[in-house]
């Protein structure tokens, strides 16, 4: 899907320092709870971006995105929520993870992502392809931002290019619904170029 036309369509100069605050208190929330939490993107008439009064909280792997009349006063941008990967591992394993062990498993991560050249805040294939269609009905502007409860200073966000929403690719995107699980998967190779990604910093 080539085709697709625009320039680069990042957020990052778009954050405020208030939204930057939602996003750490939201990871710091996942850490502590072990379930997925979240909230919409607003974006105001001055194209700055703010967290939705309403906050949203999930499962161990799952948190449901159904964006509401009200929720954003301007444009709702798209959705953040943040993943609990650490305590997802130790429901793996069946043992309760020391900080010694923690600090071990996140710099093996960070090694690991590396060697794969992604991000440890990487979005599922759920997350963007549910930002996707999101944007396809209209509902938000498409944007999907993704913490880890592994590395607390980043986040990585997916932004629809121009035009990334169309007949061709909306079609597709309702086909591969139905046969998406909701947790595991990286982006498939289809749906990687209809969106600009950007990994930000939240200590600058």
């Amino acid at each position: 899907m080539n085709f697709i036309q625009g320039g680069v369509n990042l957020i990052k100069d778009k954050i405020t320092p208030e939204l930057k605050r939602s996003f750490l208190e939201t990871i710091e929330k996942t850490r502590n709870s072990g379930k997925e939490h979240g909230f919409f993107i607003c974006e105001d008439k001055d194209d700055k971006l703010h967290a939705s009064d309403r906050k949203c909280e999930g499962s161990l792997c799952s948190i449901i995105v159904d964006p509401k009349i009200g929720d954003c006063p301007g444009k709702i941008k798209g959705f953040f929520h943040a993943h609990p990967h650490i305590t997802t591992l130790e429901k793996t394993y069946g043992i309760k993870f020391s900080q010694t062990d923690i600090k071990e498993l996140i710099s093996m991560s960070k090694e690991l992502s590396k060697r794969e050249n992604i991000s440890l805040q990487i979005p599922s294939h759920r997350d963007v392809l549910t930002s996707l269609l999101q944007k396809c009905i209209r509902k938000t502007e498409g944007t999907v931002c993704t913490a880890t409860d592994m590395e607390k200073d980043k986040i990585e966000c997916w932004t629809p290019k121009k035009n990334a929403a169309n007949f061709i690719t909306c079609g597709y995107a309702k086909i591969d619904d139905t046969k998406t699980e909701d947790i595991g998967e990286y982006p498939k190779m289809w749906i990687k170029p209809l969106f600009d990604k950007e990994v930000i910093r939240l200590d600058e």
